[in-house]
């Protein structure tokens, strides 16, 4: 079988001629040093609507066809080469302890402290959004950071939760959490990572994540919303009902905890917001914008407490998914 060469100009007017004296592929083949089936192919390829064979018209769809071909070969070449530079950065994350290792009271929502965090994105170059879930309250913390990079949104954790005392934190595996040792560091509790692509272990993240998307829909440049109108969101979800916490928003749900705590000994008391009102000196960057008024709830400060504290918090109204 002899080697395949392309058809030139000059080769294709001979099988042009040839083919109007009535020769046979296979002699045309031996007359231009090609096999007959790469003559067939050439002429039925580049035949005319009406059949004809013009060696014009054929060169031109030769050429036609090669560009699209480079193009093609191109484009997958690009689209392979970045899969494989994607698969080299995927571990950046290697968590030292996941979500099987995270102690068992956290999945039960049996106490405060318990925390789910995420990001929620923007656009490229749009910044994003942090956002931590209290598991048991449902209470949603969140701050804005100019982009994903890791030190910024380790920055925003510390700004997110402001001292809020935390017993574990769950977080997924994307890289913007690679420091994630420095937000141990600044939280004061250890960190668990969830398996790679499984969103439903942060169930109350993902679901209040949804809500935050209401009014920060995708596409949203968070570097250009205004800090005292973020919080306002954030009091109105925070001030929404949940079904599993008997109708009660989260808000309400720690006042009712606060009540229930009154008496008990060994608590420190701890400063939070629960409540917002549009007005003057707003206790956020901007001036004019929402005020957040501030009310007591205690915190177990040791671990006996902690006991009574969770035992009170399990009778309160409320499922635990």
């Amino acid at each position: 079988m002899q080697s395949y060469q392309h058809f030139t100009l000059s080769e294709r007017e001979s099988l042009a001629q040839m083919r109007k004296e009535g020769k046979s592929f296979r002699a045309i083949g031996a007359v231009l040093g090609k096999d007959g089936s790469a003559c067939c192919r050439e002429f039925n390829r580049n035949q005319n609507i009406d059949k004809g064979y013009s060696p014009w018209g054929a060169t031109v769809k030769y050429i036609l066809r090669r560009k699209k071909c480079v193009r093609k070969l191109r484009r997958t070449h690009l689209r392979r080469r970045g899969k494989r530079k994607n698969r080299r950065n995927t571990q950046v994350i290697r968590p030292e302890r996941t979500i099987h290792d995270r102690p068992e009271i956290a999945a039960l929502r049996q106490r405060l402290g318990d925390l789910e965090g995420d990001t929620v994105y923007g656009a490229v170059g749009k910044g994003c959004a942090v956002t931590v879930v209290d598991r048991r309250s449902r209470m949603l913390y969140a701050a804005l950071s100019a982009s994903r990079d890791s030190s910024l949104i380790a920055q925003a954790f510390a700004e997110a939760l402001d001292g809020q005392p935390a017993e574990t934190l769950t977080l997924d595996r994307g890289t913007e959490f690679a420091e994630f040792k420095r937000i141990e560091q600044n939280l004061g509790a250890p960190i668990y990572f969830c398996d790679p692509h499984s969103p439903w272990q942060r169930p109350s993240n993902e679901n209040i994540n949804d809500l935050l998307r209401f009014f920060f829909p995708k596409g949203t440049d968070f570097n250009a919303v205004d800090r005292d109108y973020f919080h306002y969101v954030l009091c109105l979800i925070n001030n929404r009902p949940r079904k599993c916490l008997g109708w009660l928003s989260p808000v309400e749900f720690l006042k009712k905890c606060c009540t229930e705590l009154d008496n008990l000994p060994g608590l420190c008391l701890r400063w939070t917001n629960v409540a917002c009102r549009w007005g003057r000196d707003s206790l956020f960057r901007g001036g004019w914008g929402v005020q957040i008024i501030i009310e007591k709830i205690k915190i177990p400060l040791d671990i006996q407490c902690a006991a009574r504290y969770n035992r009170i918090t399990n009778n309160l109204r409320g499922d635990t998914n």
